[in-house]
C-alpha cells in the first residue's frame, strides 16, 4: 500500500517536472 502512495506521488513530480520544462521550452 505505502510503496503505491510513493509511486503515485513520484509520478506527480514527474509530471509536474514535465509540465515545467514545457512551459520553459515556449
Amino acid at each position: 500500500m505505502g510503496s503505491k502512495i510513493r509511486s503515485l506521488k513520484e509520478n506527480s513530480n514527474q509530471i509536474k517536472r514535465d509540465e515545467e520544462a514545457t512551459v520553459q521550452a515556449q
